[in-house]
């Protein structure tokens, strides 16, 4: 069982990237931000770029490998909306929508819907 938590702040996605980096990827490591600690910008041979959380990485000076797979995608969210939370993680929630769709949020733009878990969509 997952938690549902309810959007009452809208957000505006700035990353709809679907690419997903698999574990062993190795990518270059950049700036971090005072306002998401816990994240650090990385680029991939390619040109892929994104937010990651350190969490995810192995971190050896300016390179580091993923320890687990890992999607940069956001979501677009609508005060109202209803998602399910799979991870939370440095002041973003994973989330799943209720039309199976995965990204991102910020954990400030949503809270617990209190005594309702959801079914776990992640199998």
């Amino acid at each position: 069982m997952k938690n549902t938590v309810r959007v009452h702040t809208a957000y505006t996605a700035t990353n709809a990237d679907e690419t997903i980096m698999r574990a062993g990827q190795e990518v270059r490591t950049g700036k971090r931000t005072a306002e998401w600690p816990g994240w650090v910008w990385c680029t991939a041979t390619g040109g892929w770029s994104a937010w990651v959380p350190e969490c995810y990485l192995e971190i050896d000076g300016d390179t580091a490998r993923f320890k687990r797979d890992y999607m940069a995608r956001e979501f677009t969210v609508h005060v109202g909306e209803e998602l399910t939370v799979v991870e939370e993680t440095d002041g973003w929630l994973f989330c799943i929508d209720s039309r199976g769709e995965r990204g991102w949020i910020p954990a400030h733009c949503a809270k617990l819907v209190v005594g309702r878990l959801s079914e776990d969509k992640t199998k």
